[in-house]
């Protein structure tokens, strides 16, 4: 069967052909122990946290390279028959869904939707081994983190494929924090995907 085929099935299959590798990668981070403690197996000289191992042959660039490899590939093949435009339309669309649910289901769970229970996540140690940010702006009614390195960016561009990852990763940002409360407002005008030098993540209650 032709790729073209393979496309014109469904988008819903698309999402269907994406979904369970991803959510299978997710449980494997909240999981291993490695992911869960911080804990570096290396011994010896330090790497850049990006290629330190997991185990004895996996680095967590590695880990998201595996991760997104069957996305990449067939988001390639999409572009090539839908042409990258309806693809990172498409691919907004269903981020910013996926992320306002997770925003909801987070504030249900946690019983608390005040900034400042959202933002706890984003606070040290959360992210350490996949961004290295730092906060400049914490008050009642403001956060703001600068991220300098992102793992996700770097799995991404790497591939040549920034603009895919800014609708697949990036995109969501403004709609997640919207489902944990309508009042809560992102603002960001850089991303490393985009080739920026820096995220500047700002939250807000308007």
């Amino acid at each position: 069967m032709s790729i073209k085929c393979q496309c014109k099935t469904s988008r819903r299959d698309f999402i269907k052909s994406i979904v369970p590798a991803c959510a299978a990668a997710s449980l494997v981070m909240q999981e291993h122990p490695v992911f869960a403690q911080g804990i570096d197996p290396a011994a010896g000289s330090m790497p850049h946290k990006f290629d330190q191992l997991i185990d004895r042959k996996l680095t967590y660039i590695d880990f998201y390279a595996l991760r997104y490899r069957e996305f990449i590939k067939l988001t390639k093949a999409l572009v090539r028959e839908w042409g990258k435009d309806k693809v990172i339309e498409f691919l907004k669309k269903s981020t910013a869904e996926r992320a306002f649910k997770r925003g909801q289901a987070q504030a249900k769970k946690l019983g608390d939707n005040s900034l400042a229970t959202y933002v706890q996540q984003f606070r040290p140690p959360k992210y350490q081994k996949s961004l290295t940010h730092k906060i400049v702006e914490d008050t009642d009614t403001a956060f703001q983190m600068i991220v300098t390195e992102c793992i996700w960016a770097k799995t991404f561009r790497d591939a040549g494929m920034g603009d895919i990852g800014y609708a697949h990763i990036c995109h969501g940002d403004y709609s997640w924090p919207q489902g944990f409360n309508a009042n809560i407002k992102m603002e960001r005008d850089k991303t490393i995907m985009q080739g920026h030098d820096c995220c500047n993540h700002r939250y807000i209650v308007t």
